[in-house]
């Protein structure tokens, strides 16, 4: 038994196209669905049969199969601006603010909104260093010497010879080993300290040697 097929205009011809192809319409705009012999995919859903169908887009009398490929996906633009932002974000460089907080925050506050948070500022220049104020203090054997009170709150500490030293009041003794800070023989290293603070140093080996102490101008 022959199953008649769908009705086509004599004017036009169907024409098979691999996919994805820009398909332009020759087939007539309307295809009516013989009774019988034509499987067409569903997907049954609670006794309903739901059709599976292949999306195209383009213009009038037209059809570009949608597919993975260049070309070939769905156009999408935003229709407005995203929720939450401004349609020109605008971001303020350089300011650092700051926020007291007393404790630590709830779970309401981080969940409210954003925590600022106060950033530290580099140093973005050379230092410059208060000569007249340096000092410079040489061990006399395996014992601490110990330097007078730094009025400045970053040192420059440059060793001569491999040696330990520490940071505290008048009373502050380095020692070779834990509780006090290594430093190389020719080492340079800045430190910051709390003005008023000495420094001790103690040699690391049989020579003695000195530890310059620059106070970084403010």
């Amino acid at each position: 038994m022959r199953v008649p097929g769908p009705a086509v205009s004599p004017r036009r011809r169907p024409h098979m196209f691999p996919n994805p192809v820009a398909v332009e319409n020759f087939m007539p705009d309307n295809v009516t669905a013989p009774a019988v012999g034509v499987a067409f995919a569903t997907d049954e859903i609670a006794g309903v049969h739901w059709p599976f169908a292949k999306l195209a887009f383009g213009a009038a009398d037209a059809a570009l199969r949608v597919a993975d490929a260049d070309g070939f996906r769905l156009p999408v633009s935003l229709g407005g601006s995203l929720p939450g932002f401004a349609a020109t974000p605008t971001f303020n460089i350089g300011t650092a603010p700051t926020l007291a907080v007393a404790g630590p925050l709830t779970d309401a506050q981080l969940r409210s909104a954003a925590v600022p948070v106060a950033v530290q500022a580099l140093a973005t220049t050379t230092r410059a260093y208060e000569f007249a104020a340096g000092q410079r203090i040489t061990t006399a054997g395996s014992g601490q010497v110990r330097s007078a009170a730094v009025a400045a709150s970053e040192v420059l500490l440059h060793a001569s010879v491999r040696g330990f030293f520490r940071v505290g009041d008048a009373s502050v003794a380095a020692s070779v080993g834990a509780g006090s800070i290594p430093l190389a023989a020719d080492e340079k290293f800045h430190l910051r300290i709390t003005s008023g603070q000495f420094i001790s140093f103690v040699r690391d080996g049989a020579a003695d040697g000195s530890l310059t102490i620059m106070p970084v101008l403010q």
